[in-house]
C-alpha cells in the first residue's frame, strides 16, 4: 500500500477514470441521497465515528466494503472500526484545509479530496493495535489487488476509495 505523498492528484484521475462524481458548490447532500448515489452510515456496534452526523454518507457500495470491513474487524478484534471522515462538501473540505487537518484545497480539480465523491472513507489507525494495522493492511492490499479499492496509507489513518464495479 503507497503513502499519499504525491498521491492526491492520482487518487483524482483514478475518480475521474470511474467517473465518481463530486458534490459541487451549491449542491445539497439531500440531493444525492434522493438519487441514492449516496446513503447514510447508521450507528452500529461494529462502528465508531468521529465523523459529523450530517457527513456520514457514502455510495452503496461504499458502504457495503465499510460494513464488511467493520464486521470483520469487530470479528477478529473484538472492537468496533473507528471512522474518522466520510464524505466531505467543498465548505467542509475548506474548513479542514484552514485548520491544517487537510492539504486537499481544491484549487484545481486534482487538488481537491475525494472523500467529495462519497466513495472515500478514512479508518484510524491511532485506535489499533500494530497487530490489528498489519491485519487492515493485508486486507486492503488484497481488496486493492482484486480492483475494488485504492487505498492510501496516512499517518494517521487509512484512508480508502472504494471503485464502483465495472
Amino acid at each position: 500500500m503507497r503513502t499519499c505523498r504525491g498521491r492526491l492528484e492520482e487518487h483524482n484521475r483514478i475518480a475521474d477514470e470511474y467517473g465518481l462524481q463530486r458534490i459541487r458548490p451549491g449542491e445539497e447532500v439531500e440531493e444525492f441521497v434522493q438519487s441514492q448515489r449516496l446513503v447514510f452510515v447508521a450507528d452500529s456496534p461494529f462502528l465508531e465515528f468521529t465523523a459529523l452526523e450530517d457527513y456520514r454518507y457514502v455510495t452503496p457500495y461504499a458502504h457495503a466494503l465499510l460494513t464488511m470491513l467493520a464486521y470483520d474487524y469487530y470479528h477478529e478484534f473484538g472492537k468496533p472500526l473507528k471512522v474518522t471522515s466520510l464524505l466531505r462538501t467543498r465548505e467542509y473540505q475548506f474548513t479542514l484545509v484552514r485548520r491544517r487537518i487537510s492539504d486537499a484545497d481544491c484549487r484545481t480539480e486534482v487538488r481537491c479530496s475525494t472523500h467529495l465523491t462519497g466513495a472515500t472513507f478514512d479508518i484510524s489507525k491511532r485506535a489499533m493495535s500494530p497487530k490489528a494495522q498489519a491485519w487492515m493492511r493485508n486486507i486492503l492490499f488484497h481488496l486493492w489487488q482484486e480492483g475494488k479499492i485504492d487505498p492510501i496509507e496516512e499517518r494517521a489513518a487509512f484512508h480508502i476509495m472504494v471503485l464502483p464495479e465495472h
